[in-house]
């Protein structure tokens, strides 16, 4: 039965907004992401992976409605249909008349269910099941994946009632327990106001609402909704099933952000779509198959995954390198900053690796960093994560990074790296990191948070936290490559858009200023110059290993505004990437790398309204005469990082 309490007379008007955690996620993104969570850390430690189920099925409406029902007494006399008719709702008013009900069923095995007291009153318990169905915003899991006590908000939000019901079958004690959870928002009913939580359960004068405990009830259920509950787990129930969660889409959130346990054999999961008489499988057998079917993106995430670990877990292998130590180093302002620089590996192991990033192969090294908490007696340990890097000429244009906590993708956030590349890839799976970076973590685990982190006050410092955030896959990026954030140029043939300034009056050049000592009365601060828009880009072909030159929208808006800027006279410069940035990349460009001048190596073609007036080693000199023109230079080294710098 559904109780849902009644407002008092002196309570604020709140409605929920749990959900506002995961609204940047699309419903099954969040759905997925969520459950399959809650399973991992569940898993029961003699599993050997845990199978999670989504069956897609459409209920009888009489099945559903014997679960809609609330107590006859005074105060929750009310059934749950008449709750969701209520104005106050809004877009999520539902009238539950049709003949059938479109119903999601998730299934987890390998797991221990919703273990620990049933006592709603000891909130702070370690109790999964007072944590599952009864807390919000308090967890009880302090080393697992999830710690925010908010995500079964996203289970609620799959319904269009904003409801679910539950059967779990218990680990510790063998018992089955049938609950419910409603997320409306506050409403009313006729003259009474009610919250928006409601429960289903059975009530007890003593103790109040708890679950459903009646074996023969449990039974009824299980028939009513052909689940067969076994087995320790958990059996989650959502009817009224939003549109927007389907098998497709169940699949691709799936692929998209839990590849990495299944391809390691933590997961397995099916999708069952009993309407249709259809199923998939995906395991680490199966993954990378179906990832064809999906994004260009997804696809080449999973295989360039499963490679990676293959690299890491077969042992010996000469291109992945473990034990790498974090440089510290003392900051401006005397806080340590963690780095890795060419210290931190041999002479001979940097020329592996850079040899291995720059022909296009994976990369993988386990770096240690030492951590340590503020709690009496606590020893610093060593904490070790992995990163993954490759850079290969057909996949270079994807620029894919990202950063695993355990098996959650922490979507947002982003490697920093500036150039083109394929994949970089960073996995905290070790204990001491995953707990380190978890108190950062955000409900939704899209981001790391400073603020979140420090107002803990769990671990003595916050540096590796910035190290892992922003230098771990940037300075190994650089430091393989030659190519680092100094750099105003972008490289070789990827998607990036190279661009000039249109030209000022004084040729473009930066004039220096001498800096005056400000007095009591400075001199008022000059307006900053305003950025011109781009009159010409540059994009990379790495079909014909070059470059094209052409002009942008906004070269042609301003000719027809102002003939006279042109003709215009570029020089484009080239030269191939060195290890010590892009000034010494110039030069020491040689003619032996390539020579435009010459036929036979690279060639330079010009077409529409240009005309190349010099072709010099390294240098185009050309003229622009019309807002349609294009400059084409091909068959430069494949292998080879190309930078491209456009002077007017």
């Amino acid at each position: 039965m559904w109780s849902f309490q009644p407002t008092g007379p002196e309570e604020q008007n709140e409605g929920s907004k749990l959900d506002e955690f995961f609204n940047d996620q699309d419903v099954a993104t969040s759905l997925v992401r969520e459950s399959l969570q809650n399973s991992l850390d569940a898993k029961r430690p003699e599993s050997e992976f845990v199978r999670v189920k989504f069956s897609f099925k459409n209920v009888p409406q009489e099945n559903i409605g014997n679960y809609c029902n609330s107590y006859e007494t005074q105060s929750h006399g009310i059934g749950l249909a008449k709750h969701l008719e209520s104005k106050d709702l809004g877009k999520y008013k539902l009238q539950i008349d049709k003949e059938t009900t479109r119903c999601l069923l998730i299934e987890d095995y390998g797991t221990l269910g919703l273990t620990g007291t049933t006592d709603k009153n000891n909130a702070w318990s370690k109790s999964n099941f007072v944590g599952f169905w009864w807390n919000i915003g308090l967890s009880n899991k302090p080393s697992a994946n999830g710690s925010h006590g908010v995500g079964k908000t996203t289970l609620t939000s799959s319904s269009q009632a904003l409801t679910f019901l539950a059967l779990t079958n218990r680990s510790d004690d063998n018992k089955k327990y049938l609950i419910g959870f409603s997320n409306l928002p506050p409403h009313r009913i006729e003259d009474k106001r009610y919250r928006g939580y409601g429960r289903f359960g059975e009530r007890d004068e003593k103790f109040g609402l708890l679950p459903v405990s009646d074996i023969q009830k449990i039974s009824k259920f299980e028939s009513s909704f052909n689940i067969q509950r076994n087995e320790p787990g958990l059996s989650v129930l959502i009817p009224w099933l939003s549109k927007d969660v389907t098998p497709k889409e169940i699949k691709s959130a799936v692929l998209a952000d839990y590849y990495w346990p299944v391809l390691n054999g933590q997961l397995v999961v099916e999708i069952e779509d009993e309407t249709r008489e259809s199923s998939i499988l995906i395991d680490k057998d199966s993954i990378n198959e179906l990832a064809i079917d999906e994004m260009d993106e997804i696809s080449s995430l999973v295989a360039f995954a499963g490679e990676a670990l293959k690299l890491r877990d077969k042992g010996g292998n000469p291109h992945y390198f473990a034990g790498i130590d974090v440089e510290q180093k003392v900051g401006l302002k005397g806080a340590i900053e963690g780095h890795i620089t060419e210290n931190c590996l041999t002479e001979e192991n940097l020329k592996v690796a850079q040899d291995v990033l720059r022909y296009g192969e994976i990369v993988g090294f386990g770096l240690c960093l030492p951590v340590q908490k503020r709690e009496k007696g606590s020893q610093p340990r060593t904490a070790i994560f992995d990163v993954f890097l490759q850079r290969d000429e057909k996949t270079k244009h994807l620029k894919i990074d990202q950063f695993i906590r355990k098996q959650i993708v922490i979507s947002k956030e982003k490697s920093g790296i500036a150039y083109p590349f394929s994949f970089a890839l960073l996995v905290a799976e070790d204990k001491d990191i995953s707990d380190y970076l978890r108190i950062a973590e955000e409900p939704a685990h899209n981001n790391w948070h400073f603020k979140r982190f420090r107002d803990e006050r769990e671990y003595t410092s916050d540096w590796q936290l910035r190290f892992i955030k922003h230098r771990a896959l940037k300075d190994l990026f650089s430091l393989l490559s030659g190519l680092n954030d100094e750099d105003s140029i972008v490289e070789d043939f990827a998607d990036d858009i190279f661009k000039i300034l249109e030209p000022s009056e004084k040729g473009g050049e930066k004039q220096k200023q001498k800096r005056k000592k400000e007095g009591r009365n400075p001199e008022p601060k000059p307006e900053p110059k305003v950025r011109n828009l781009a009159l010409i880009a540059v994009d990379p072909i790495s079909k014909i290993n070059g470059f094209r030159i052409h002009p942008s929208t906004h070269l042609r808006e301003t000719v027809e505004k102002s003939p006279d800027v042109l003709p215009l006279v570029i020089k484009v410069k080239t030269a191939y990437a060195v290890l010590k940035g892009r000034n010494a990349s110039f030069n020491q460009y040689s003619t032996l790398d390539f020579d435009l001048s010459k036929s036979g190596g690279v060639s330079v073609e010009a077409t529409g309204g240009v005309a190349i007036l010099n072709l010099d080693q390294n240098t185009i000199e050309a003229e622009i005469s019309s807002p349609e023109f294009t400059i084409e230079a091909k068959g430069f080294d494949k292998v080879r990082d190309l930078l491209v710098k456009v002077d007017s």
